[in-house]
């Protein structure tokens, strides 16, 4: 299986479980949130962990993103701040951007990533899924 690099930014219960389950993969995995306790819970089986905030493109930059392959947006309840770290990761130049719909109504946030040509992905699909499907697209590569 080709090793990939694949950047976490957010680590509630669904990132820190697309987090985990990469690392059983035996993917990198960039795992980045604004709280110490969260990055602390993923730092034994992540290749980075790190505290920051994710609409800070300096910091992004600082901690390897523009280096993923793949970059999974998980924040909870910012719209704001994944429009900010997809725009960045896109100027950072990496290719495939997943972006968690967390919103009751799926349909603003669906439209806003549509323009900026992106995958929402909405969280009623699994964490579990979501690593099957991208490991199963890295075997085929």
């Amino acid at each position: 299986m080709t090793k990939k690099i694949i950047g976490v930014l957010g680590l509630g219960i669904f990132g820190r479980t697309v987090a985990e389950e990469l690392s059983k993969f035996e993917q990198d995995v960039i795992a980045v949130d604004c709280k110490e306790n969260s990055v602390q819970d993923v730092a034994e089986f992540v290749s980075k962990a790190a505290v920051g905030d994710i609409t800070d493109i300096e910091f992004l930059k600082a901690v390897g993103i523009a280096q993923c392959d793949k970059v999974v947006i998980a924040t909870g309840t910012s719209l704001e701040s994944s429009v900010l770290a997809i725009m960045h990761c896109k100027k950072l130049g990496v290719k495939t951007i997943l972006a968690k719909c967390f919103m009751a109504s799926e349909q603003p946030r669906s439209s806003l990533l549509s323009v900026i040509r992106e995958k929402p992905f909405p969280q009623i699909c699994s964490a579990t899924a979501l690593i099957t499907s991208c490991i199963w697209k890295i075997r085929c590569l």
